[in-house]
C-alpha cells in the first residue's frame, strides 16, 4: 500500500554553483536562516547546503533566495510518457500533485504529448516513488527515454 504522507521537517542536501570563497557560503547561510521555517547550513568546500524544511511550501523561497544573490543550484529532470489522461483537466490535476511534492522544483504535464517533466531537488524522489504518485491518480507512467 502507498503512502503519500510525507514526514516533517524534511532534511536535503541541495548542491550550489557560483561560491568563490567561505564568505559565499556564509553569506547564503545567513540569508536562508532569515526565512521562516528553514534552517540551513552551508559548506563551501563540499559546494552543497544541509537545509531542514518545516514544511514543503518553503523549498520556492529558499531557491528563490540562492538565485537572488547570484548563486546557482543543482536539480535533476525525469520525464515520463503518460498513459490514461482523456482530457486537459486530468493533466490539469496531475500536475497539480506533482508540483506540490516534496522537493518538486516544477512540474509540466503536457495533455497533448501525454508526457510530464518534472524538476526536482537531487535525491528527494526517486522515479519509482513518481511513478507510484502518479499510477495512485489513475494514470500511467512509463520513465520517457532520452
Amino acid at each position: 500500500m502507498m503512502t503519500t504522507e510525507t514526514q516533517y521537517p524534511i532534511h536535503f542536501q541541495l548542491p550550489l554553483t557560483g561560491m568563490s570563497c567561505a564568505n559565499c557560503a556564509s553569506r547564503i547561510t545567513t540569508s536562508l536562516n532569515k526565512l521562516e521555517g528553514v534552517e540551513a547550513t552551508v559548506n563551501f568546500a563540499l559546494e552543497q547546503a544541509a537545509i531542514e524544511l518545516a514544511s514543503p511550501d518553503r523549498l520556492p523561497a529558499v531557491l528563490d533566495s540562492i538565485k537572488s544573490q547570484g548563486y546557482d543550484y543543482g536539480s535533476e529532470t525525469i520525464q515520463f510518457q503518460i498513459t490514461g489522461m482523456t482530457c486537459a483537466g486530468c493533466s490539469t490535476r496531475l500536475n497539480k500533485m506533482l508540483a506540490a511534492l516534496p522537493g518538486v522544483i516544477s512540474a509540466e504535464v503536457n495533455f497533448s504529448i501525454e508526457q510530464a517533466r518534472i524538476v526536482l531537488v537531487p535525491g528527494m524522489q526517486t522515479p519509482a516513488a513518481l511513478r507510484e504518485q502518479i499510477e495512485a491518480l489513475g494514470f500511467g507512467a512509463q520513465l520517457a527515454q532520452g
